[in-house]
């Protein structure tokens, strides 16, 4: 929750920073509605790796918008990638 309203304080101060934020998250989003809609097809190796994508996109959220909060993982555009990539390779 915390995290939620250091966002909307900066977006008030900087919505053009807010903006260029939040297009650094929207390809991994996209990449997670198109696996969530083919959820019936995954086998349970890739429900898996769904789900820690899932949480690496939680992370990476904190990451961009306070970055002076800690995360429980470290996450980057790239780990993102590579995972959305062994999601993938398992379908």
């Amino acid at each position: 929750m915390k995290a939620l309203d250091i966002r909307v304080e900066r977006a008030h101060i900087n919505p053009v920073k807010d903006k260029n934020k939040a297009d650094q998250l929207h390809p991994h989003l996209k990449n997670l509605a198109l696996i969530i809609n083919r959820n019936e097809e995954l086998s349970a190796e890739s429900k898996t790796h769904l789900s820690h994508y899932q949480k690496m996109i939680q992370e990476y959220r904190i990451t961009l918008f306070p970055p002076e909060m800690r995360t429980k993982i470290k996450v980057s555009d790239k780990k993102l990638k590579d995972q959305f990539g062994v999601i993938h390779r398992f379908t």
